[in-house]
């Protein structure tokens, strides 16, 4: 019996059966496959700054729905950019993922919106262009400036309770963006006057007129 004949037709059977593997699995089972390929791919081209991956992915349809760890894949890609200094390919990726269908206002680990995230760092850490950058992104992109954060409060009179240069700048910056006249009307009097923070103010007042419904 010539064995090696038989080995190598072995060999050929095991490489069609491997080749063709993917037409005998469960529906469900491939197309979870394929899940973890796009998301393991799209986890890199964020971490590469690879906009035009990003795209192509996109393009195909893949999901950017989907969670990196604990965050989601358009949480990490708005924490990249900012770690990359706001890099025009890692910015464009954040507005690929919004355009692909991934919710601007949608819940990171952190249990905000990705604008109150970064508004949070500007509070903490300043201003910077990097930061200024991506809360104009993301308010173009959609994001709503008058979500309601943590007690009822709505964003603008969170961002003032937390008084200091940081929290006037951070104003300035949604006043100049699309945030709706009627809030400019009624926050920036207040701001402009320096009634900000403490506990016994005119501010707290409106912030609990404001809470109650009753401005």
């Amino acid at each position: 019996v010539d064995t090696d004949k038989f080995k190598s037709l072995d060999i050929s059977i095991s490489y069609n059966s491997f080749a063709n593997s993917e037409k005998n699995l469960p529906v469900s089972l491939y197309q979870k496959i394929q899940n973890i390929d796009s998301e393991t791919r799209i986890h890199k081209a964020i971490d590469d700054c690879d906009y035009d991956e990003i795209r192509k992915l996109f393009i195909e349809k893949k999901n950017p729905n989907f969670k990196i760890g604990k965050r989601t894949a358009f949480e990490h890609a708005v924490i990249n950019a900012l770690d990359h200094n706001g890099k025009n390919e890692c910015m464009k990726i954040v507005e690929e993922f919004v355009s692909a269908g991934a919710d601007v206002n949608q819940t990171g680990s952190k249990e905000k919106s990705m604008l109150v995230y970064v508004i949070d760092q500007c509070l903490d850490k300043g201003v910077d262009s990097n930061r200024k950058q991506m809360i104009e992104l993301l308010l173009k992109c959609g994001a709503n400036p008058r979500i309601v954060i943590k007690d009822n409060m709505p964003l603008v009179p969170y961002v003032v309770n937390e008084n200091g240069s940081n929290a006037k700048n951070v104003i300035d910056l949604l006043f100049d963006s699309d945030i709706q006249s009627s809030d400019k009307i009624l926050y920036k009097p207040y701001i402009d006057e320096g009634i900000v923070g403490g506990e016994n103010n005119n501010w707290n007042a409106l912030c609990i007129a404001i809470k109650n419904n009753n401005t």
